[in-house]
C-alpha cells in the first residue's frame, strides 16, 4: 500500500486592503475617468500591496523582467 502525500500548492489569490485616503483617491479617479491617474495609482499603490501580500502568503510572482509591461498575472 502506498502512502499518498497530497501536493500542497501555493494559493493563487489574495486580498489587499486600502486605507481611507486611497479609497477616496480611487473614487475620485473613477468619477473623473482619469486614465493617467488610474495607471499611476496602480503602479504606486496596488502593485506594491499585491507584491507584499503575495510574499506573505507564499505566492510566487515572476521577476520584473519576466512581466509583460509590468502586468501582474491573474
Amino acid at each position: 500500500m502506498s502512502q499518498y502525500q497530497p501536493v500542497r500548492r501555493a494559493p493563487r489569490r489574495t486580498w489587499i486592503e486600502f486605507e481611507a485616503p486611497e479609497v477616496i483617491e480611487l473614487k475620485r479617479i473613477v468619477l473623473d475617468k482619469d486614465a493617467a491617474a488610474a495607471v499611476a495609482f496602480f503602479h504606486e499603490v496596488v502593485a506594491p500591496k499585491v507584491r507584499a501580500a503575495a510574499a506573505r502568503h507564499g505566492i510566487p510572482l515572476p521577476a520584473a523582467e519576466e512581466l509583460d509591461h509590468e502586468r501582474l498575472p491573474g
